[in-house]
């Protein structure tokens, strides 16, 4: 009993003197950031690499104003639209020059690190106006690639539909720059936060998101600290739907029932994993991150074809 007392109060005592380290921003009006993203992207199938892809996209982010509420930024990032059509028209560029550079203006709450944006019907205006100039340019210059633009601009209207998917999207952009706020850290501890929010491969379905949040180092010499954020996505509804899909679909068709019975048994063994980990360094003196490092896998089995299948998405920033 007396060991027993003793291993619970130095239990209690460890917990009492837990280091707790919570940053606020304390960014500077004036503050220039230039952000140089890389994307590297691999595809899989049975652990064979089927495509290799990397992209880059640089970003400036200016602190124009703030109160004692929150700041207001610029963010000034290349308009992914041409950088889309550069890729199939090199000449793009130049003949294009006055919709390289999509400006957005947030304003970011000092105590809870929300966002809103500010000009959404300007930089809808912008974006609209642009994809009207590429494919106008497209019909004159290279008419046979005209069809592949309404593809490739596709995914970009969704994004930039309205001011809240814009929101979502730019979270991929700058969302790490936040990260670091407005959270109680204490070395190796994880923080936890639950939301709902869509299915990234169904958006009409909402999924229970989990985000994890532990300060894995801090060194006091750099001031700086490496900071983990995992994001776990429960899906498992969404492959049960799958699921019940192929069976309906089945049935619907008249298929027979031994046919009816291997397509159900086929999407027994269907399974879906997502994992995404960002790793993020944080200079706790200047509350500024400096680099992020995110890894997004996409793993599923298609037992009708025998195929694993595993998607790889690496970004990583530098800010300076």
């Amino acid at each position: 009993m007396k060991a027993l007392l003793i291993c619970s109060l130095l239990f209690t005592a460890l917990e009492v003197n837990a280091q707790v380290y919570r940053y606020t921003p304390n960014w500077k009006v004036g503050d220039v950031k230039t952000i140089s993203i890389q994307i590297d992207e691999r595809e899989y199938e049975n652990e064979t690499l089927m495509s290799d892809s990397t992209r880059y996209n640089d970003t400036r982010i200016e602190v124009l104003s703030e109160n004692k509420d929150y700041y207001v930024v610029e963010v000034l990032m290349e308009n992914q639209a041409l950088v889309s059509a550069i890729e199939m028209y090199y000449k793009m560029d130049d003949e294009l020059e006055e919709y390289k550079d999509l400006k957005l203006i947030f304003t970011i709450d000092k105590y809870t690190t929300e966002t809103e944006l500010q000009n959404w019907e300007e930089a809808q205006l912008f974006m609209n106006d642009s994809y009207d100039a590429i494919t106008d340019l497209f019909d004159e210059k290279i008419p046979e690639m005209s069809s592949m633009v309404g593809l490739v601009f596709a995914p970009l209207k969704m994004a930039f539909k309205s001011k809240e998917t814009t929101e979502d999207y730019m979270e991929t952009f700058i969302g790490y720059l936040l990260t670091p706020f407005n959270k109680d850290f204490e070395i190796g501890k994880q923080i936890s936060a639950v939301e709902s929010g869509e299915n990234p491969f169904n958006p009409m379905m909402e999924i229970n998101i989990t985000t994890l949040y532990t300060l894995k180092q801090l060194d006091e010499a750099s001031t700086t600290c490496i900071i983990e954020e995992e994001v776990v996505m429960d899906i498992s509804e969404f492959i049960e739907m799958m699921k019940a899909m192929v069976e309906q679909m089945a049935s619907a068709y008249g298929a027979a029932d031994s046919t009816a019975d291997k397509a159900k048994n086929q999407m027994s063994d269907f399974k879906m994993d997502i994992t995404s980990v960002n790793e993020i360094t944080f200079d706790y003196s200047s509350t500024w991150v400096t680099k992020s490092v995110s890894t997004g896998i996409v793993e599923s089995t298609d037992p009708r074809l025998g195929a694993l299948t595993k998607k790889i998405i690496v970004q990583t920033a530098l800010v300076k």
